[in-house]
């Protein structure tokens, strides 16, 4: 699954168009019974004879060519698109064919029509299960037809509103679904579980002699700062004063995970670049705090455990980039200040359990989950969580 926002100085809608109609190829077929993708099976003709689009299947061709394949006998079409259930809610709906000869027919993957044989038409050569579809979705139609020779007939109804009637051109389209880009989970800060979590990960480092503890102050211009921990569980604090220093920390290979990574980072001065890589089996806990103007923050927390981070950005021209993945669940604490000038901030939570971010009165207009630059055109904010 994937979450989506973008959070800019204006909302807008995008609408795709949509044609209502179906793909189709016409293939050589060959024997009673020919073989074909859908099924497992392969074309013994490979080479196309013809593609197009119809706007419906109806199609009752006697013993003329069918569609534009130049053949009216031993001949297959592949029909793909999408089909749109009208109406809304949960609905069972029953397909219908009316065929000479075989159909085989899946709607999203689903097997709907198995009809592979040497028929004449007739109402009805084959009724289907009942489908659970719902109204207002869009699914995806893969249909295969073949004719042996004679008569050719390709129709497909449903009983979709209490009668049996053709399924109309309407519902059809080539175009695939929108996708909806729900709004990312939000949480309103830190939550007891993590707290606890963070507490115990500091008191397992400093008081129970697990891992290893770093304390540093760094006071002045262009330093190029790197400091790594691996091993078991590691607890970093470090302050920096200055301008133009350059800050790479690495805490890795943690073996357990019941005491992970800690790191609290506090940063005053302008122009600065952090960049922070939490990795390993353990937790995660990162506390950063940047003061100042065009500084650069690139945070990772990565693998298993859980992850945290809270970030406090303030001043003006800031980049920060923010990525958690893994099989630990997600958390992340954001406030955004400026004083009038740009920043760029992106927020990646990757994976299968629990994602969620809060923005607490970050924005000029005090909303949480939406809001505008404080200055025209000059911020970017992005939050993507996806599986």
């Amino acid at each position: 699954m994937l979450r989506l926002i973008l959070l800019s100085l204006s909302s807008f809608l995008y609408v795709s168009s949509v044609s209502a109609t179906l793909n189709y190829e016409t293939y050589r077929g060959t024997g009673n019974y020919p073989t074909f993708p859908g099924n497992g099976g392969s074309l013994y003709y490979s080479s196309t004879l013809s593609t197009g689009t119809v706007s419906s299947i109806n199609h009752n061709w006697g013993g003329g060519y069918v569609l534009d394949s130049g053949r009216y006998d031993d001949v297959m079409v592949h029909y793909s698109g999408y089909i749109t259930v009208p109406s809304t809610g949960s609905q069972n709906i029953k397909f219908y064919l009316y065929a000479d000869d075989g159909v085989y027919m899946k709607v999203n993957d689903t097997l709907v029509i198995n009809d592979w044989n040497l028929q004449g038409s007739y109402t009805w050569n084959y009724i289907s299960t009942n489908q659970t579809l719902v109204g207002g979705e869009t699914y995806s139609i893969d249909a295969w037809m073949y004719e042996r020779g004679g008569g050719a007939a390709f129709k497909l109804y449903w009983d979709q509103s209490g009668s049996v009637a053709l399924v109309p051109s309407s519902a059809y389209s080539t175009t695939p679904p929108a996708v909806a880009t729900p709004t990312p989970i939000y949480s309103s800060g830190m939550s007891s579980t993590q707290t606890t979590r963070v507490n115990s990960a500091i008191s397992d480092s400093t008081t129970g002699g697990e891992g290893h503890k770093v304390t540093a102050t760094i006071d002045g211009n262009t330093n190029d700062i790197y400091i790594e921990q691996a091993g078991e569980a590691n607890y970093l604090l470090l302050s920096v004063t200055g301008g133009l220093n350059a800050v790479d920390i690495k805490q890795d290979a943690t073996t357990s995970a019941s005491y992970g990574h800690f790191v609290e980072v506090t940063i005053d001065g302008d122009s600065n670049s952090l960049d922070i890589l939490q990795s390993g089996s353990g937790h995660k806990s990162a506390f950063v705090d940047i003061n100042g103007n065009n500084n650069t923050a690139d945070v990772t927390q990565k693998d298993g455990g859980g992850h945290y981070l809270q970030l406090d950005l303030i001043g003006d021209g800031h980049d920060a980039t923010i990525i958690q993945e893994g099989s630990g669940s997600h958390a992340a604490t954001v406030e955004l200040t400026n004083a009038g000038g740009a920043w760029d901030f992106d927020l990646t939570q990757s994976g299968t359990t629990n994602k969620e971010y809060s923005l607490p009165h970050s924005m000029s207009d005090s909303s949480t989950t939406t809001g505008t630059c404080y200055v025209a055109g000059g911020c970017s904010l992005t939050v993507l969580q996806q599986d």
